[in-house]
Order: structure tokens, then sequence, then C-alpha cells
């Protein structure tokens, strides 16, 4: 895929100029009925996909637009319809309601940027920055206004700053891919704080468990999502991919709005739709200004309750998909992740299949097969929960979601996904996976196996003995392979948790040379954990305050306590049960995370697949005497 890079030099911070790019970078490319992407991508379908954005700065800004070329396409039409688009907008201003949509996307974005107190684009980051550049933080309070005073004319004036004095630049992708080749007291340790005592938000349940309430009144931002208790597991083998693709669908046309209807009713309040489709949960969201909750509900309820799911939109969609699976295929990074599930689980099987489904079963997907899972999976047994975050109160969620969704049916029978068989493949030893990727600098990296549900009691034992090994910027994985030996710009494990056996994996990537070495210090690390290196008592209470520690920052924005409401109503959690865990942490001994290591980790039965170069890696990995397989990205033995 070739992608074409266009940049503009502009106006500096705070100016009527500045403000004016902006509008019109939302009006060109920010979301589906945005003006180039119906034009290049759903129309004309000659790109993947197209962004615009401005950065302003002290002494000027920069204007960019990128986009990248469907197959056949070439670049030169993608910049004809980029610079005709602006040739029409500096000629003949946009109207009333494209400009409206975009202030509303703005305003709607900077509410949703105070969430945060820190990090990138926090409240402190912009207090800062207001202090710095504006010299007055106040200025986080009326910086709006000068958007808000933007008027067409002054848009169209924007788009003429875009004309001849700019930078092009076109990439094409090659066969063959070659990579180019202060002083502070370190010894310093930081004062100890005081350990926080810091208490999860409360959870309302009201209807039994369909309806889960956070209310969080500090910012007029209201997120309303459904999860729907059917997921990746539901397909069958010959339509592997269906269920994404039925969960994309839903967006895609209603009996009452069409596919670019949907996003331009959704973006002109400033408002954002997301989807998920995971294992065991399908899941649809919109969040928006706490003003227009009544819009944003009805627009939620037309899309899952009176899909259509039109053919050339499904066509449209189809091909996105197998776009994708192509694309993935040029990335070492999803070769390795795709690989690890499928030897791991079989990748024919409910938890080791591909998400985006084979390019075969795919390309045989047909609108019957979505109507049909849509009927079966979504629409006849779900939702199993309306979740709730932002400024509701517990008095109103029941009857504003009753206002646009059928009557809430606590006693229909929601899918039961613990009877189904799950046996993850059978691992008497090590086994190397060799994936060649010819000229690669680095090695990417699996070390995988199965490891207990995400409903076991000893998840929180597995959990601080994932923190330790490879769970933090200070695990025993990262140290040993970054820090140590410099064989990785970084080095960790997570767990991937499902109902059934979990996934656990050691991931990360590694300069070419050095692939064998690192493969045996993986598994050394996995060894010595249980032998000759045994935790220690300030590893465990160091993981141990930084899980609990570090619970606070996963409650702060309306995206991460949505995340905490899923897993309420997917595992069938208590609603108590963030403030639960804190406690069961706290009460974790060091002999219990010691007993756990000896239980669940086993170093001589990893499946680990490497992304590399194989004809530079492959003779070294042979003499560690293991168990090598060529396979594909499927862990299909070639």
């Amino acid at each position: 895929f070739s992608r074409i890079y266009m940049a503009w030099p502009t106006a500096p911070n705070f100016t009527k100029e500045q403000a004016s790019l902006d509008v019109l970078s939302i009006i060109l490319a920010d979301g589906r009925s945005s003006r180039l992407h119906k034009k290049m991508v759903h129309e004309s379908q000659k790109a993947h996909d197209v962004e615009a954005y401005h950065h302003s700065q002290e002494i000027a800004g920069e204007f960019h637009i990128m986009a990248t070329a469907n197959p056949d396409h070439p670049l030169k039409d993608l910049e004809h319809i980029i610079e005709s688009e602006l040739s029409l907008l500096a000629s003949t201003p946009p109207s009333e309601y494209e400009l409206t949509s975009a202030k509303n996307r703005i305003e709607s974005y900077s509410v949703h940027r105070l969430e945060k107190i820190g990090g990138f684009g926090g409240k402190a980051d912009q207090l800062n920055y207001y202090n710095i550049m504006a010299h007055d933080p106040n200025v986080i309070n009326t910086d709006i206004n000068r958007y808000r005073e933007i008027n067409t004319q002054d848009i169209s004036d924007a788009a003429k700053l875009l004309s001849r004095n700019f930078v092009r630049l076109y990439v094409h992708p090659k066969d063959s891919k070659i990579s180019s080749n202060v002083t502070i007291d370190r010894t310093l340790m930081p004062e100890k704080s005081d350990d926080p005592n810091y208490i999860p938000p409360n959870i309302d349940q009201i209807n039994s468990q369909k309806i889960l309430l956070i209310n969080k009144p500090e910012l007029p931002i209201i997120s309303i999502g459904v999860l729907i208790n059917s997921g990746i597991i539901h397909e069958n083998p010959e339509n592997f991919g269906l269920a994404k693709l039925t969960t994309d669908m839903l967006f895609e046309g209603t009996k009452n709005r069409t596919s670019l209807e949907i996003s331009a009713d959704v973006q002109f309040f400033g408002s954002q739709t997301a989807r998920k489709t995971a294992r065991e949960y399908s899941y649809i969201s919109i969040s928006g200004l706490s003003e227009h909750i009544d819009q944003n509900l009805e627009i939620l309820s037309d899309i899952l309750q009176n899909p259509i799911f039109p053919k050339e939109d499904f066509e449209r969609i189809r091909n996105e998909r197998l776009a994708d699976i192509e694309i993935s295929r040029d990335n070492p990074d999803s070769v390795a992740n795709t690989a690890i599930r499928s030897i791991v689980y079989g990748s024919n099987s409910e938890y080791g299949h591909p998400a985006l489904g084979f390019k075969k079963t795919v390309n045989n997907l047909t609108t019957e097969n979505v109507k049909t899972h849509y009927e079966n999976f979504i629409k006849s047994k779900n939702p199993s929960s309306f979740l709730i975050v932002g400024d509701m109160k517990k008095s109103e969620s029941e009857s504003s979601i009753l206002k646009y969704f059928n009557k809430i049916d606590t006693s229909k029978d929601v899918l039961n996904t613990t009877d189904l068989q799950i046996t993850p493949t059978d691992v008497s030893e090590n086994t190397i996976y060799l994936i060649d990727n010819p000229g690669a600098a680095q090695s990417v990296i699996r070390a995988g196996f199965s490891t207990i549900p995400r409903t076991h009691d000893d998840l929180d034992k597995v959990s601080l003995l994932n923190y330790i090994l490879g769970g933090d910027y200070s695990s025993r994985l990262n140290l040993n392979l970054r820090q140590d030996k410099g064989y990785s710009y970084g080095f960790y494990s997570s767990i991937s948790w499902h109902k059934h056996p979990s996934l656990w994996v050691c991931r990360g990537s590694v300069q070419t040379e050095v692939t064998k070495e690192s493969i045996v210090e993986i598994i050394k690390e996995i060894s010595n954990i249980k032998s000759e290196n045994p935790i220690t008592e300030l590893e465990f209470n160091d993981a141990k305050q930084s899980i609990i520690k570090g619970m606070a920052s996963q409650f702060e924005t309306n995206n991460q306590l949505m995340s905490q409401l899923i897993n309420i109503s997917t595992y069938n959690l208590p609603i108590n049960y963030y403030k639960q865990r804190i406690s069961n942490i706290s009460q974790l001994k060091h002999k219990m995370i010691i007993d756990a290591g000896e239980k669940y980790l086993n170093q001589n039965r990893l499946s680990i697949v490497i992304v590399g170069d194989v004809e530079k890696i492959e003779p070294d990995l042979q003499k560690l005497n293991t168990r090598i397989i060529h396979s594909d990205q499927y862990g299909n033995k070639i």
C-alpha cells in the first residue's frame, strides 16, 4: 500500500487563522462523513484511509494531510482529490451544518481531554501549556471561544492558505525492507510517599444486572455502551471473521439512516461511537456532551435495533477487511500475535482463529450470513447489559434507556460460553516456530502457554506473578533483556484473560544477531523464578504496592471506567469487586506467589514464535537442541 503525505506551513498559536485551520481539518477528514473520507474512501474507494490535522506552535504551524491508496490506485489520483477539495473550499465556503458539526466536535474533544488529571493532554498538561504559551493558565477555560466565533468565510480563507507552498512525499513499499543503522545522579532514589487509600467509584446496579452505572458528575460527558453477550467464539469455522464484520455492519445503515448519515449525525453533536468484537462479547457505545444525551441514545438505539445491512456497504466493508488481512501479513508484530494464539489454542478453534478471519472465509461471507448472525447472536438473546458512565443520576438511568430501547427482559436467557469445551494444544516440550521475514533487523518473539481462566480463585496471585516476571518496566524480563543485555528496546509479559484457559505470553523484539541468546534468557527467567533466583520479599512488596497504587489510574476516564464495567458484566463479578480486589491483593503473602510460580510456570513447555530472518537466525537456534518448526502466521507447518 502506497501513501501520500502533504504538509503546509501555517499560522502560529492563538491566532484566528489557527482556529480556522483546526476547524478545516475536521471538515476535511475527521470521521466518515468528512469530505475527503466520503470521496476517497467511501465513494470512489481509491483510498484505504485519510486523515488531516493542524499543529500550531509558538512561531508557526503545520497542516498535514495523509492518505493510503488502495491497490491499483495511483497516489496522483488521491492528490488530485485533495487539491480539488481544497480548491472548492477556497472558492465556496462550507455549509452552516458542516461548520456547526465541526465546532461541536472540537468542543467535545476539549471537554474529553479534561477527564485526565495528568499525562499528555490532561488537565496538568493543559494548564502548563496555557501558562507558558498564553501567559495565563486560565485560558484553559476561555480558549474554546475562538472556535465558537469562526464563520464559514473564515474556513474558506483558511483553505486559501493551503495553496502552492507545500511539501509532498510519496511512499511506496518495497519487496524487501532493510532498517537503517544530561547529567543526572541516578543513584538518588525519590522519597517514598504515603500509601494511598484509593477507593474505586460506586457501581449502581439497576433492573437486576441489565443496567450498570457509574455516576461521574465532574464533567458534562455521558458514555453509554451496550454489551452483547456474544463474540468471536460464536463463529463457525466456515465463516470466521463474521462476528467482527457483523458488529461493523451495524454502523452501515438503518431503516432511518444511511451509513454516512449515521456518521454525520454523530459528528454533528460532537459525539463519538466505539465498537469492539472480543472473544466473549461484543460492544458498541456512544459518548458525548450531556446536553446531547437524548440524541445520542436515539442514534445508538437505531444502530442496534434497526440495521438493514446494505449490500453495497457490505461489499465495501468486506473489501476493507480483506485489505486489513493483507496488511497484517506485512506487520511482524501482528504475524507473531496471530501465530502464538493459533499455536496455543489451534488455528481453527474458538480462541485460536484470528479475529479478522481468514481470506478464504471472509471472501465467502454474504449479507445473509450477517443477518443470520445478527438475529441469532445479537437481537434474540441480548443485550446482556447497558453500561453508563458520566453525568447521569441513578434515578434517570432506567427511564433514559427504556425511552429508546425495547423493554428490558431480565429473564431472557443469554449465551452461556462456559459450556464450550476448550482444550489448548498439548505441549510436551519447548518448540520454536520460525516465520521468515527476510532482511529483518529484529526478531519478533512471542513465548506463550495457556494458564488459568479469568474466574479462577488464583487470579490475583497469577496477576502479581506476571507483574514480577514481565508486567512492568522494572520486571525481570525487561531488566534482563533491555537494561542488562541491551538485546531489546523492551521485553514484557502479559495475560489475555478469558472465561476458559487464558493466554500468557512473553513478548518483545530483539536484535537479529542475539535471537538465540534472547531465547535462552527468556527460558532462564521463567525457570529462575521457580529455582535459582526465587522472588524476593522486596520484589513481592514492590509489585504488590505498584499494583495497588496504580489502581486509581485505571478509573480516570470514561473509557477506562467502561472497561471496568465490561469486566463486571462479562465475568459476572459483584459490583463491589474492585473495592474487594484491593483488599485481596493487600492480603497476599510472599509464599503464596512463590507457590503460584511453582504451580503455573513451566519453562519446559513453551510455544515460542519467532518472526525474523530465518537464514540468519536458524543456524544459531539449532544449537539449542530445541524442536524447530517452520510455519506460516497461523502456526501451520510449511
